[in-house]
């Protein structure tokens, strides 16, 4: 049972996500108290995590 696979990207490929991880991060921080007023919003949000997150389980299952 091994569910954490080794990848391997160099150290440019690393800082790229970084760099990206970080832009989002202060687009969401600066974005949030506009976007989470409506309710509308965080249903649809809270929803698709449910649903990418049973999807997730579901595929992982078979290899435990």
């Amino acid at each position: 049972m091994d569910i954490f696979h080794e990848y391997l990207i160099d150290w440019w490929q690393m800082g790229l996500m970084k760099i990206a991880l970080i832009a989002i991060g202060i687009i969401i921080g600066a974005k949030w108290p506009k976007l989470f007023s409506r309710p509308i919003v965080c249903w649809t949000l809270f929803i698709l995590f449910l649903v990418i997150a049973i999807y997730t389980i579901i595929s992982i299952w078979p290899q435990i």
